[in-house]
């Protein structure tokens, strides 16, 4: 069950008015025993199959389908108790029946199959007269055609507090409830809802929860046509091999999570058509900063000139400012694919991909365009736009051949501009002033004629190229998979782009990056020296940098900042690449085992590590050691053992300690679906607030709440040591004992 928390602020709004928590769960439970196996089922005979349904206070119950052309009286059912049945002699293949109820038609509630616009029950009879078992498509007599699932996550947490008086306190129990409705409307359209109820997330005691919208989406599915309409939902990743839509940030989310969208796929002819147009869902963050024309004489533009008066640099000066949001964003996206089959006998597969952005980043934007004839250079043309937003575009090509049994090769190329929009602004002479303040002379725009309207224009902010060349091997060597890669990106990026940013350069920065990445899996890889087989993957990544002398800071590929080709807000500065920021080079290593040490108990013991250092014989800046045991210990009860050893080398940031920590974890399952557990220490694994799936991402949440994030990073590199130091300190220090509760139905 891809069931959801409601971490989303405005989740609070957005209510489906049902009254509180005991309400909710009293609707809940009414779910739970509706959902009850019942004592009535279709079954094979020696005389045919068997029909029966359970109805005490029925008169007359008859069966009507397609083999009987929807006679309501030509089978009519006997009762025995409370027990209706009929026994029909039946050809082989599918078949739709309902019953009669006292002249009522209902669907079967006991067969959990409809088919059919009209939600008739569904079997299927094999040559010998079996029954063949069908895909469910309900799970509740409510509705023939309605799909019921959940999660529900109790936890109780009771953390140590600090200083002399030191003791466990309990923190408000958390109770995150998630129920998703998938409606089958007919065989074509089918609904799904996901709602929640998450008291941490309103702030508010169990009482006072609602039950809330989360996400949800209507698909229309046929052979002619596939539509999907979504509000918060996700939609996949696309499968050129650089990912125009998708495979977002450092968790690789897919595309949709707080979006709201229509996408369509169809094939025409031998092509396969996919058109997205999102919007984000978003609220606020669409605000223009104020223009504030005198930046444009503050001390990175101007220049002393004769006499002590000031005047500008260059022919032309901007003042850009901008809210760094995109939570104006809509994308339009499209992707056409075809396999070549008369060439290499369709080994060759060909893809174009096409993707627009347009309205993010609101900001304002002011200029001089400064009067070249007047030899103090302080004259000129003074443009104002009040309301600008960003663009940006991608286009081009990959092409997909499977050269051999189980050998792929790949290849894209894609273009991506940026540039802002202006609407209507206004135009007037200026001139650039000389004024003392304190002990420094300061320049002050003044207008000297009335302002005039003029129309929008459009200013470029950065050209890039991606290039992908990558090779993937299943079964290769020692049987394993392999993956390697090559991938190149260049940015050139506008002197306006940087005006934005504290220290912008007065011409364009041209930047590039060149990335090889491999990878390889091995179920169960021999390790001689020790005796052992073990799970083996072992990747890497290296990024050989080419920054221009005075590039920004904040223009560093792995910040999003200025790297059109990332989401906003969607960074790539994970904790092994903190340190390797600012650097000409950055290879990071990650081996991870898994030995199988016992079968009957499923005894494993897990190794992960990741290596960062600058270069490939640089000493490691950042090195992680994760150490797994984890077993069964009697029957349903697993215990998990972990301990992370994080080590920190780097001399940029005078950083150089080690931290520990350690999680231990006993969990009792009863049954399917239903976990219990007891834990000490901070959970690896969490609710991932935007995909509502377990991740092994709880450290890292931990830390990036504690200011160690990306954010940190890009605007306060030089302060980072004094904030690693504290959160990894307060991760190593924290003392917390966990009881948790997951049930999924």
């Amino acid at each position: 069950m891809e069931a959801g928390t409601c971490h989303r602020t405005e989740c609070a709004g957005r209510r489906l008015g049902i009254g509180n928590l005991g309400r909710t769960i009293l609707l809940m439970i009414s779910f739970a025993l509706s959902i009850a196996p019942g004592h009535a089922a279709v079954e094979s005979t020696g005389d045919g199959i068997r029909f029966t349904h359970i109805a005490p206070a029925a008169l007359s119950v008859a069966l009507a389908g397609d083999f009987n052309n929807w006679s309501a009286t030509a089978n009519p059912m006997g009762k025995d108790g409370d027990l209706w049945s009929a026994v029909i002699e039946l050809e082989p293949g599918q078949h739709e029946y309902k019953f009669v109820v006292d002249g009522q038609w209902m669907a079967d509630p006991e067969n959990p199959v409809t088919v059919g616009e009209y939600g008739n029950s569904g079997i299927t009879v094999s040559s010998e007269g079996a029954l063949i078992a069908m895909k469910a498509t309900s799970n509740t007599p409510l509705s023939p055609k309605l799909w019921i699932e959940g999660r529900t996550i109790a936890l109780y947490l009771s953390e140590k507090s600090k200083g002399p008086d030191a003791r466990y306190e309990l923190h408000r129990p958390k109770l995150d409830m998630d129920l998703g409705f998938r409606v089958r409307v007919n065989e074509d359209m089918e609904a799904y809802i996901l709602t929640n109820i998450n008291n941490e997330s309103e702030n508010v005691d169990f009482y006072q929860t609602r039950l809330n919208f989360d996400r949800g989406s209507l698909i229309v599915n046929n052979p002619s046509i596939y539509l999907k309409a979504w509000d918060g939902d996700e939609i996949g990743i696309w499968d050129d091999p650089l990912h125009l839509i998708g495979d977002i940030g450092i968790y690789h989310h897919a595309y949709g999570f707080n979006a709201v969208g229509v996408q369509a796929k169809k094939k025409i002819r031998k092509f396969d058509f996919e058109l997205i147009y999102s919007d984000d869902s978003e609220p606020g963050g669409t605000d223009h900063p104020g223009i504030e024309i005198n930046t444009l004489g503050s001390e990175e533009h101007r220049v002393f000139l004769d006499g002590g008066l000031l005047g500008f640099k260059t022919d032309k000066v901007f003042d850009y400012r901008m809210n760094d949001t995109d939570n104006g964003m809509d994308v339009a996206a499209l992707r056409v694919k075809r396999r070549l089959d008369r060439m290499f006998d369709g080994r060759i597969r060909l893809g174009v991909s096409y993707r627009l952005n347009r309205g993010f980043n609101p900001g304002s934007l002011a200029f001089m365009e400064v009067d070249t004839s007047d030899a103090s250079r302080t004259t000129g043309e003074l443009y104002e736009y009040g309301a600008t937003f960003e663009r940006a575009q991608f286009m081009g090509g990959d092409i997909q051949f499977d050269a051999a049994e189980n050998l792929i090769i790949d290849l894209e190329y894609l273009h991506g501009s940026a540039w802002i929009e202006t609407f209507s602004g206004s135009k007037s002479k200026a001139v650039l002033q000389t004024v003392a303040e304190e002990d420094t002379l300061a320049g002050r725009i003044s207008r000297f004629t009335e302002t005039s309207a003029v129309g929008g224009r459009d200013f470029d902010l950065d050209s890039s190229n991606r290039m992908w060349l990558g090779l993937q091997w299943d079964k290769g060597f020692f049987g394993a998979k392999w993956r390697l890669s090559m991938e190149y990106q260049d940015h050139d990026l506008d002197a306006l782009a940087m005006s934005a940013m504290e220290t912008p350069p007065h011409h364009n920065i041209e930047n590039s990056v060149t990335i090889w990445r491999g990878e390889f899996n091995s179920a169960g890889f021999h390790f001689p020296l020790l005796g052992l087989a073990a799970d083996t993957k072992i990747a890497f990544e290296f990024h050989n940098f080419s920054y221009a002398d005075d590039a920004p800071w904040e223009s560093q590929f792995w910040f999003d900042t200025r790297n059109l080709w990332l989401e906003n807000g969607e960074h790539q500065v994970s904790y092994h690449r903190m340190t390797l920021l600012g650097g000409r080079d950055a290879f990071v290593w990650h081996p991870d085992l898994t030995f199988h040490l016992e079968q009957d108990h499923k005894v494993d013991l897990i190794y992960e590590g990741t290596f960062s250092a600058e270069g490939f014989d640089g000493k490691p800046k950042y090195l992680e050691t994760i150490l797994q045991l984890r077993g069964f210990i009697y029957e349903d009860w697993r215990l998990s053992c972990e301990t992370r050893i994080a080590k920190y080398d780097d001399p940029v940031l005078e950083l150089k300690e080690s931290y520990h920590c350690s999680y231990l974890e006993l969990a009792y399952q009863p049954a399917d679906g239903i976990t219990l557990a007891l834990s000490y220490g901070v959970d690896p694994y969490v609710v991932d607030g935007v995909t509502n799936r377990y991740d092994k991402i709880g450290r890292d949440q931990y830390l990036f709440n504690q200011n160690a994030n990306g954010a940190t990073a890009e605007s306060n590199f030089l302060g980072l040591r004094r904030i690693i130091e504290r959160a990894e300190q307060a991760l190593e220090d924290e003392r917390r004992i966990q009881l948790e509760g997951i049930l999924n139905f």
